[in-house]
């Protein structure tokens, strides 16, 4: 619906920057865009609450897919559902946002092709997921990096999932976040046959429950020189679970793992 947001934008390379939104009724959305080559960067948009449907930033190809987005240096504050949302897009870049006050996932990007980064946001106080990545239409030459986030540093609270990245071709990095209040697992990998590299993260998860990282199905892959903390016994710190695949190729190796399952700290292969 081309009429559910304050800031609608369906023109090519488009800048939306530096404006400060208020969204006064719960099921609009702050900012909607259909156009390629967009830049989002420095607004504050502001919503009522984590409360109905409305979302912070949202960017929809529609049929087609948009490239050249860029979301940066934004302020997300007080939306019922997604803080940003990315579906799909050629090569999305999602970088120094802050998304605090939402009723659904932080950060979600769907679909997309390309390269997919996301750097140096802060995410708290969600009802969803932190940083969720899902259903890429990519090829095992893509990359996907996620580094340097601060998920539930502000809010301390992340209802679902730290970082989720699922069903995915390609390959990359989660590297250098720091998670703290996290009530799902903290970082979850599924479904790539691509190299990973799960490196330099703090990890605290607060529910009964919660891994401090779940994989299940990634072959290539190396969990190096993480912190994770749990919360309940009942848990594993470090979770490899082949699921329906053979595995090959796992690392785990320089992690430090405390408040987990003392018997599956490190690895746990079924």
């Amino acid at each position: 619906n081309i009429t559910s947001a304050v800031i609608l934008v369906s023109g090519a390379d488009a800048r939306v920057t530096d404006n400060t939104i208020s969204v006064g009724v719960g099921t609009i959305d702050g900012i909607l865009i259909q156009a390629a080559g967009a830049l989002i960067d420095g607004n504050s948009i502001l919503g009522l609450g984590a409360s109905g449907t409305g979302r912070g930033i949202v960017v929809d190809s529609g049929a087609g897919t948009l490239g050249g987005i860029q979301i940066t240096n934004n302020l997300v504050d007080g939306f019922g559902g997604t803080g940003i949302l990315i579906d799909p897009v050629f090569g999305p870049s999602v970088v120094g946002n802050t998304v605090i006050n939402v009723g659904g996932n932080g950060i979600e990007i769907v679909d997309a092709t390309g390269n997919v980064t996301v750097l140096n946001n802060s995410v708290g106080n969600v009802g969803g997921k932190g940083v969720y990545v899902h259903g890429v239409n990519d090829t095992s030459v893509d990359v996907i990096t996620i580094g340097g986030n601060g998920i539930g540093e502000i809010g301390n609270t992340i209802g679902g999932t730290g970082i989720d990245v699922e069903v995915v071709a390609a390959g990359g990095t989660i590297g250098g976040n720091s998670l703290a209040g996290v009530y799902g697992d903290g970082i979850y990998l599924s479904g790539s046959s691509a190299a990973w590299t799960i490196s330099d993260n703090s990890v605290s998860v607060a529910g009964v429950g919660s891994n401090g990282i779940h994989a299940v199905g990634v072959s290539n892959l190396a969990i190096t020189d993480n912190f994770f903390a749990g919360k309940n016994l009942s848990a594993n710190g470090i979770y490899v679970d082949s699921g329906s695949a053979t595995l090959t190729n796992v690392l785990v190796s320089g992690n430090a793992v405390t408040g987990f399952n003392s018997l599956t700290d490190q690895l746990q292969e079924e």
